[in-house]
């Protein structure tokens, strides 16, 4: 026998109405995430970059020893990753960064420097996404905050054969956008570096 319940009995309501959590978590959540796209959003913007400049004229030092300046890439087209193995975007990132390097060989320069990171973290992250490009250190992160100052991991700056700074791509760029990216802003520099 079914019981059917009657809408009129003197005991409904008298109890509070009990409403889970789960609604306000959710949409506490989504607003954060709401607020953290248009943080990134914002601090996406390239209007602050130094584009045309060339990149400031420091030293860093290799993962796998000596040192280098951006000035020692100039006469082909470079790309810079800034990284960290502490920055899980980064290491998603990291094979099509080595993807392209593979693809551009002789044609564009592809550097990563890993920021405020530890030696030995650097060096796992490297063997762990199977990275054979050249790998410079920014201890402190003053490099990338010269260069692609945008508060953002991963940043990628796209430097002309001339030795100046196009573009940088703050977040992730995808394998297919960095290919168009060389494509069609680094490859066209070649010809324009040439006397």
């Amino acid at each position: 026998m079914e019981h059917e319940i009657d809408a009129s009995d003197d005991d409904v309501g008298d109890e509070p109405v009990r409403r889970s959590p789960v609604p306000w978590l959710v949409g506490g959540f989504l607003a954060l995430l709401s607020g953290f796209l248009v943080l990134n959003a914002v601090l996406a913007d390239d209007s602050d970059v130094p584009v045309g400049d060339p990149p400031p004229e420091v030293s860093f030092e290799l993962l796998d020893g000596g040192s280098t300046t951006f000035a020692a890439f100039r006469g082909q087209p470079t790309v810079v990753n800034f990284f960290a193995s502490w920055c899980a975007p980064c290491i998603r990132e990291l094979p099509d960064i080595q993807a392209a390097s593979e693809i551009f060989a002789g044609q564009v320069n592809v550097i990563g420097l890993s920021v405020s990171d530890r030696i030995e973290d650097t060096e796992a992250l490297l063997v762990e996404t199977g990275v054979t490009f050249p790998v410079g250190l920014d201890p402190n992160g003053a490099i990338h905050r010269e260069v692609a100052d945008l508060g953002v991991m991963p940043s990628t700056a796209f430097i002309a054969a001339d030795g100046t700074l196009l573009s940088v791509q703050a977040g992730t760029i995808s394998g297919e956008d960095l290919d168009e990216r060389i494509r069609t802003e680094l490859l066209p520099t070649i010809e324009d570096a040439s006397p």
